[in-house]
């Protein structure tokens, strides 16, 4: 998956996902970097989903870790 945008001070958005992947998998493998609040597909092919910490500096964390995607 890729981090592409922060959406909110504390949501990021995630994409590339592979259409198997479940919310409950999304919430385990970013929650290794905060409190996940909620996890929703934002596509019908579940290829992107909107991932939302609790703090910011969580989703902060995610997006440096990873290669941001414009």
């Amino acid at each position: 998956p890729h981090a592409g945008v922060v959406v909110a001070p504390s949501t990021i958005r995630v994409s590339g996902l592979h259409e198997s992947l479940t919310l409950e998998q999304l919430r385990t493998s970013f929650a290794e970097h905060g409190e996940v609040l909620s996890v929703e597909y934002q596509s019908d092919k579940h290829s992107a989903a909107l991932v939302q910490y609790r703090d910011k500096s969580a989703a902060d964390a995610v997006m440096k870790r990873v290669e941001p995607i414009v």
